[in-house]
């Protein structure tokens, strides 16, 4: 669609030049026809008449309005006509010339200046239409590429789920009725629960519920349980995220989750905390996601970027949002993450 938009302002502006250009060439003008009639038979009624229709037409108009000097020195030459005073007739010739010629420099340089903001203009169209749509392919293309890695994380979940989880249980089962086994029993429900936390992780249940707010809860207790590091959460509003599709909540919810690992591996946190709001315009939303960590220097982070796979898979799912994503850290107040909806 966006490749079809620009060939077609491309080729409107294409056929719009010489429309453009041709305005700026210079006009026929009958001065040169009255100076080679006066040269040979030196007819001043002739020539009086001559520049009297000509001073009514548009070109004229135009010297009047734009040119006054010139439309002056063809009065002051109509009226030598009208006296029959040749020389002074020659010497108007002379500086109507010398102004014509100073006119049409200027005009072809008005016309090439002119030319040159049209060809500018068109450039930076073209530039900006395509890389809009590089924009586009890529983010289809990330789009794509995390789909793709979700289906595959789906599939780990129910190969998980249908087979470990399932042979653990009946395993669990035949050590509760023998005696001798009984003991190990306990510690095979609790590498289940392990496994249905991976599973929940891998395909978190309830996206595309209406319910949503009760996921990302889901996901700070359990976040809480497993790493025992407090993880608050505060949602302004009910139903705050309720709004996007089942993919986005999908790339919050990684956001999120990627978050919050980075606050439990690398910050030495002792609490973690997310808040969200409504934006300003009342649209969208606002959402912190903050820990009290030992912080890290975003300069360099940024310099590293492309080695930094979980911060550019987090720019890469805001991008796919349609969010702004800034992160500021500092080893006295920790990090916060800013995502606006």
């Amino acid at each position: 669609m966006y490749s079809k938009i620009r060939t077609s302002v491309f080729i409107f502006f294409l056929c719009l030049m010489p429309v453009l250009f041709s305005g700026c060439s210079k006009e026929e003008n009958p001065i040169d026809d009255f100076f080679k009639a006066f040269v040979q038979n030196q007819n001043c009624v002739e020539l009086c008449a001559r520049l009297n229709d000509f001073r009514q037409s548009r070109t004229c108009l135009v010297y009047k309005l734009q040119f006054p000097q010139l439309y002056t020195e063809l009065e002051n030459m109509e009226i030598a006509a009208t006296e029959q005073n040749i020389p002074e007739i020659y010497r108007y010739f002379s500086h109507i010339f010398n102004l014509l010629n100073q006119l049409n420099s200027r005009s072809a340089d008005m016309g090439f200046l002119f030319i040159v903001i049209i060809s500018v203009f068109i450039f930076t169209l073209f530039l900006f239409s395509t890389i809009h749509v590089i924009q586009h392919k890529g983010k289809e293309i990330i789009s794509g590429a995390m789909a793709e890695t979700e289906k595959e994380r789906s599939r780990v979940a129910r190969d998980l789920h249908d087979t470990i989880i399932q042979d653990l249980r009946l395993l669990e089962m035949v050590c509760v009725k023998k005696p001798e086994l009984k003991e190990i029993a306990p510690e095979l429900a609790k590498i289940q629960d392990s496994i249905r936390g991976i599973c929940a992780d891998l395909n978190p249940p309830g996206i595309a519920f209406d319910d949503f707010d009760s996921v990302i809860l889901g996901l700070c207790t359990s976040f809480e349980k497993n790493s025992g590091i407090p993880c608050y959460c505060h949602l302004q509003e009910p139903e705050i995220f309720n709004f996007l599709d089942p993919k986005k909540r999908l790339n919050l919810y990684r956001i999120i989750q990627e978050a919050l690992n980075n606050s439990r591996i690398h910050s030495e946190c002792s609490k973690c905390s997310i808040l969200a709001r409504k934006n300003g315009s009342g649209s969208g939303f606002v959402l912190f996601i903050n820990d009290d960590g030992k912080g890290f220097d975003v300069n360099k982070i940024r310099i590293k970027e492309k080695t930094n796979f979980g911060l550019s898979g987090m720019k890469q799912r805001a991008s796919l949002l349609g969010a702004k994503f800034s992160i500021k850290s500092s080893s006295d107040e920790g990090t916060e993450i800013r995502i606006e909806v």
